[in-house]
């Protein structure tokens, strides 16, 4: 390592510390000197974010998740050419500003953006934590800049409520099937638009068979899409999660209603107990429809699985259960975002107050 300085004084403590570095990296921060931002991020991309690989029904090396590529995107925007040694902590507080008025970033024309959550910065900065601290461990920079730096904030994050009502819920289920008028938005260029009505058929019953698992059994949607009939207990009234389709990586059981045994005993396969149970893969677009029919077109599939947590609690499910059956590793998860008190849910807890004061 050569340097240029102005005095022998200056040179010699500069070689001590040069010395220091070499030594706690055990020589790592000569090519840390080197690597830039975006160097870091495709050592990254091969090493720990690539595309997942399942062994044995576990993920043993990988992400199973797309949206740790569209993260690291953002962050290279950012940081790009930068000098890993040159990144501070000021510079990722500089970072979230940059995404605040950026926006939505899944919106491509700025101009229709919408403000970006926190929750979406915290994950980002999650990655760039875990790429950082990459370097760290190979010697690459000598400080961890975010140790004890605070920048990610979970208090900032403003988890949603969004719960079904048990009218809802009907008025979603009945939307999947029979006839139905929706209105539209009609143009065509150099004509005006006008408003256009249409009687649509529907029958969809494996839609309803697949809202019905995400409410009474807390499901993901991609865990539902993914299950076989072979993980289906009806006599035990109990489903299994694999491992391979969860994003813990971690085998679970959920509970299987009545009536989705009954929403099940439709579609085709149910009595070969193989084989895929659903025959779908993507949904979006007969859900967006069914929501749209029921009047429910704030309701996103996620808030499915919130009510479905935050139904069992209500009804006394122990909290240490419902996480279980949720699939969370962390408690503070499940009542975070999927317990929620909303004014429906806070009536009901009155309501079984006021029971048992009667009893």
């Amino acid at each position: 390592m050569a340097r240029m300085f102005s005095s022998r004084g200056e040179a010699v403590d500069s070689r001590r510390d040069l010395e220091k570095q070499i030594e706690v990296t055990h020589g790592g921060i000569q090519d840390g000197r080197k690597l830039t931002f975006s160097d870091l991020c495709r050592i990254a991309e091969k090493d720990f974010y690539g595309p997942a690989v399942i062994r044995g029904g576990r993920k043993r090396s990988g992400v199973k998740s797309n949206a740790t590529g569209s993260f690291i995107k953002t962050l290279e925007e950012y940081f790009g050419q930068r000098k890993l040694s040159t990144i501070r902590k000021a510079d990722l507080q500089n970072y979230k500003v940059w995404r605040y008025d950026k926006g939505d970033l899944r919106f491509k024309d700025a101009a229709d953006r919408r403000p970006v959550s926190d929750a979406s910065i915290n994950r980002e900065m999650v990655v760039m934590r875990r790429l950082l601290k990459h370097a760290f461990n190979e010697g690459w920079v000598t400080k961890d800049v975010f140790a004890g730096a605070g920048i990610i904030d979970r208090e900032l994050e403003e988890p949603r409520e969004r719960v079904l009502s048990d009218e809802e819920e009907a008025t979603l289920l009945a939307a999947c099937s029979g006839t139905h008028e929706i209105s539209y938005k009609w143009h065509r260029e150099g004509v005006e638009e006008r408003e256009v009505k249409a009687d649509i058929d529907r029958d969809h019953p494996e839609l309803i068979a697949i809202i019905l698992l995400a409410v009474d059994s807390g499901m993901r949607r991609g865990e539902i899409l993914k299950l076989g009939w072979q993980d289906m207990d009806c006599t035990r009234r109990v489903i299994t999660v694999a491992a391979s389709h969860t994003k813990t990586e971690r085998e679970r059981l959920v509970p299987l209603t009545d009536r989705t045994i009954d929403a099940l005993k439709v579609l085709s396969g149910f009595e070969n107990d193989a084989g895929r149970v659903f025959s779908v893969t993507y949904i979006q677009r007969a859900w967006n429809t069914t929501r749209r029919i029921a009047g429910l077109e704030d309701l996103q599939f996620r808030d499915l699985r919130r009510t479905s947590g935050t139904r069992m609690e209500l009804i006394g499910i122990p909290h240490a259960i419902v996480q279980k059956i949720l699939g969370h590793a962390a408690a503070d998860i499940t009542g975070r975002h999927y317990i929620a008190a909303t004014p429906e849910t806070v009536q009901m807890v009155a309501d079984k107050i006021n029971a048992r004061s009667r009893t």
